[in-house]
């Protein structure tokens, strides 16, 4: 393939992802800060009265019992066990009960509410995304729109096929700065620069350069995200990944949907510590801490979850092990372990965390901030330079055509 037809690969490409990067490239940067920035338009969610000196927050299943009370139309079915933060509202997501004649879950108003981890008090609730409902849900409908073009399923695989195209064009781009004389590196420190004569065109072709790396990133994280189904055999052959995320099947759906467990919450708990220490130790492992429980009224049947380390592992990351119990009999219904990560997990895990700014707190936040910003300029000035492009060409062709100024075969 020659260089022109590169270039016109690169530009169609460019001017067909232009309006969807400029709409993730301003949303991904302001959701750089998800966390501040919902906390200052959901105030409402978010805040807390401050607490009695010494006042620690309930215990998991107190809590879960007293939101069960106040909402009671909502499926209250998971209590994480991690401590609380007791400056901060817990969050709820959840869904209407289900129904058990036609197993699907009731419609309700909201989509999640937030909790006073201290006293048990409801702060607020919100339909997540619908900003109907006023400032408390513009983080939430900005995440949308960064993720779905608040489009749902159909808009999430418009979004994953562009990052697919996004990501094929980065190496494309990289080529195309490349140069076709000697000296190498001489010749390619021009395209590092930006000179004010030339600005917009320096601005693109540098731009991509600064930043080559965090926009394939950017973009090869967005088809995990959103074209998962092409994303994962990929790395799955290139660099291997775990077959299956447990190793052992959990229980099956049950013949009668059960709404409440026969054992309550608390004394579930109780019965499931001794279990996981007793296949923990069975599979070599040591557990950390525990993770959440749940109740799932389909297989009427409690989950729990704890994060274990294999001392064996060549990676020693933590992995999630997760008992079944029979929640009418307290019966084990068995365990599975998460299985030991692979060259793609560990991939995987980095991508995501670098996609989301969850790693290396204030300083990488910024820098996802910029780059956002930067996805926009890029796209700005991509459409820009094939603008002048034309422009000048529909000129140029003007010029021939008229014969006055410009005789024929005699063009330039």
């Amino acid at each position: 393939m020659t260089r022109s037809l590169w270039v016109l690969l690169h530009r169609w490409a460019g001017l067909s992802m232009a309006a969807f990067l400029i709409v993730v490239g301003l949303s991904g940067a302001v959701l750089a800060f998800y966390g501040d920035l919902d906390g200052y338009f959901a105030a409402e969610l978010h805040r807390l009265p401050a607490a009695r000196p010494g006042a620690e927050p309930l215990d998991p299943f107190s809590l879960r019992a007293m939101v069960a009370a106040s909402r009671p139309e909502a499926a209250i079915d998971f209590v994480s066990l991690d401590p609380p933060d007791p400056r901060s509202a817990l969050r709820f997501r959840v869904e209407g009960k289900i129904d058990p004649a036609t197993g699907e879950s009731a419609a309700l108003p909201y989509t999640e509410f937030y909790v006073n981890p201290m006293t048990g008090d409801v702060t607020g609730d919100r339909r997540f995304g619908d900003l109907s409902q006023g400032m408390k849900n513009l983080m939430p409908f900005i995440l949308d729109l960064h993720t779905s073009l608040v489009a749902g399923v159909v808009g999430q695989y418009a979004l994953g096929i562009i990052a697919l195209l996004w990501t094929v064009d980065c190496f494309v781009g990289a080529y195309l700065t490349l140069p076709r004389a000697r000296p190498f590196f001489g010749k390619w420190a021009i395209a590092w620069q930006v000179k004010p004569r030339r600005l917009n065109y320096d601005l693109h072709r540098a731009g991509g350069l600064w930043l080559w790396i965090a926009l394939f990133v950017f973009a090869w994280s967005s088809v995990y995200f959103n074209l998962n189904s092409l994303y994962t055999p990929v790395t799955q052959f290139l660099f291997g990944m775990r077959d299956d995320v447990y190793s052992t099947a959990l229980p099956q759906a049950a013949e009668k949907i059960q709404l409440e467990p026969g054992i309550d919450w608390r004394e579930a708990h109780r019965l499931l510590e001794p279990m996981a220490l007793t296949e923990s130790a069975r599979h070599g492992v040591e557990i950390q801490r525990e993770n959440w429980l749940s109740y799932d009224p389909r297989t009427v049947a409690y989950l729990y979850s704890v994060m274990v380390n294999d001392a064996r592992a060549a990676t020693g990351e933590d992995r999630e092990l997760i008992v079944s119990m029979d929640a009418n009999t307290g019966r084990l219904h068995g365990a599975s372990l998460q299985q030991v990560e692979k060259p793609g997990d560990v991939i995987t895990r980095w991508l995501g965390m670098l996609h989301v700014a969850g790693i290396w707190g204030l300083p990488y936040r910024i820098f996802v901030f910029i780059t956002g910003l930067m996805i926009v300029v890029l796209s700005v000035t991509g459409v820009v330079i094939w603008w002048r492009k034309r422009r000048a060409s529909s000129s140029s062709s003007s010029r021939r055509q008229g014969g006055k100024s410009c005789p024929q075969f005699n063009c330039r």
